[in-house]
């Protein structure tokens, strides 16, 4: 399975989602208040 992160980055919200390449579908989906987070990197890896 080949995966990609995909994000929509806002100054608000970010949305964080994983793409399969095979299936063309999503696989996990996230929307996280930037406002709870240090860094965009503390979002990630939650």
């Amino acid at each position: 399975m080949s995966s990609r992160l995909v994000a929509d980055i806002g100054g608000t919200n970010s949305r964080l989602a994983l793409f399969d390449t095979e299936s063309n579908e999503f696989r996990a989906l996230g929307e996280y208040i930037n406002s709870d987070f240090d860094s965009l990197e503390d979002v990630i890896q939650t």
